[in-house]
């Protein structure tokens, strides 16, 4: 067995997931006291004849049925890569795996491998039942708080990021997906990072949300309290094909909207820009 610390989230394994996991790893192959999900190859392959089809997503397709007291207690994730099948139950909490035999001469480590990208997908929605939401920004941490750039793809998250990192001294916690936990707003890095591959297994008090906006003129404005909820459930991963759970994610977000300043930063990246929003967001941040 494995065992991962993901955001505090202990994960026991019978494989090893991708390399992006590693510096999770814990070591020495101790089982914490505490599991909070197991990955499991399944005894026998799954069939998705007779299920409920819930959502036909780029990559996969969900699949859910219910349990003799009438409560869903299985989602397969049907993967179209055609490798094979995850298995979840309705807390997220067991999850297993099966692959066709075509691909069982690869061994468990190798498909742990192949799977750990919807590996992800599962983990992401254990974290809404710890209290975490993945929010898509780009993260770094400028003595000891962590400031979270986001907005959607292309709008200079991660290149503002990169200067606060180059003029400011600031550090990378995460290149694109952070997961912040919203009972005491810790941002933390995670394995998955999309494009940018930079992620840390470190953990600093969030200060501020920033939605990213292209000007010439340096500022910091104010949103709306609609407008801060509706930009985090934009930029937040909520899995839609379960609508419990999406909503204890959007009363995740209305929490954190509510505890952390969100605003918008408009500059462009020029060094002068970078430094004059910096100078009025700290400013900002200190009339709060």
């Amino acid at each position: 067995m494995a065992y991962y610390s993901v955001c505090s989230i202990n994960i026991e394994t019978d494989c090893l997931l991708s390399n992006s996991f590693r510096p999770f790893l814990l070591p020495d192959g101790k089982r914490p006291e505490r599991i909070d999900m197991t990955v499991r190859q399944a005894e026998k392959p799954y069939s998705t004849q007779g299920l409920r089809k819930t959502a036909d997503l780029p990559d996969m397709t969900v699949f859910e049925e219910d349990g003799p007291d009438g409560r869903v207690f299985r989602r397969i994730f049907a993967l179209k890569i055609r490798i094979g099948m995850i298995s979840a139950d309705s807390e997220y909490r067991n999850v297993e795996y099966c692959f066709l035999d075509e691909f069982s001469f690869l061994g468990k480590d190798w498909i742990g491998n192949l799977f750990s990208q919807f590996f992800y997908l599962v983990i992401r929605c254990r974290m809404i039942l710890n209290g975490f939401v993945v929010l898509h920004s780009a993260c770094v941490e400028l003595r000891g708080k962590a400031y979270a750039f986001t907005g959607p793809s292309g709008i200079g998250k991660s290149s503002r990021a990169s200067k606060w990192c180059e003029l400011f001294s600031a550090d990378w916690i995460s290149g694109d997906r952070p997961a912040i936990r919203v009972c005491d707003a810790m941002a933390y890095g995670v394995p998955w990072d999309g494009k940018e591959a930079i992620y840390r297994n470190t953990s600093f008090p969030l200060a501020v949300i920033l939605k990213v906006s292209r000007s010439e003129s340096a500022q910091i404005k104010d949103l709306s309290d609609t407008d801060k909820l509706q930009l985090l459930c934009e930029q937040t991963f909520l899995p839609l094909w379960d609508a419990k759970l999406a909503a204890q994610g959007i009363a995740l977000l209305k929490r954190l909207s509510v505890r952390i300043p969100v605003y918008e930063i408009c500059c462009d990246i020029t060094d002068d820009s970078i430094k004059k929003a910096k100078t009025d967001l700290f400013q900002k941040l200190s009339n709060r």
